[in-house]
């Protein structure tokens, strides 16, 4: 969701410095998902830990819809895994999934998270091209390392 809120070279700008300032203050870690098969290397999604803190952190993953189904979700989010416990040590990971959203769920289910609630929640104005305002139901999923 946060691409389709980056519609200038401004709001890229900014949400640039706000993802560097979080990753500094060690918040958060973000990789860039690449195609290393193609002559470019083209960036193709991302996968990030945020809110780390005390041995937890909750895990998200994005991908461009030509490559997804291909795996490439999967095998990054499992390398952010196995460097939040070796690396950061940290023990517990959450993925908040909103519940329609069946490919999210299938990578959570690979990656062998367990569905532990779900709850209720107000889509926020940047979340684009949800409507602000409607109320969606989110599953948290957990992982323990």
């Amino acid at each position: 969701w946060w691409s389709r809120r980056i519609t200038s070279p401004q709001a890229a700008k900014t949400h640039v410095e706000a993802v560097i300032e979080r990753v500094e203050a060690g918040r958060d870690v973000q990789y860039r998902i690449v195609d290393a098969e193609s002559d470019e290397a083209s960036m193709i999604g991302t996968v990030a830990l945020y809110d780390i803190k005390q041995r937890e952190a909750s895990m998200g993953y994005w991908l461009a819809a030509d490559r997804q189904g291909m795996g490439y979700a999967t095998r990054a989010a499992a390398r952010l895994l196995t460097y939040a416990q070796s690396v950061l040590d940290l023990q517990t990971i959450h993925l908040h999934i909103a519940r329609g959203n069946t490919d999210s769920q299938r990578v959570a289910q690979r990656l062998e998270f367990e569905r532990v609630l779900a709850y209720r929640r107000k889509v926020r104005d940047n979340e684009l091209p949800l409507t602000p305002g409607e109320e969606h139901i989110i599953d948290l999923w957990e992982a323990h390392l």
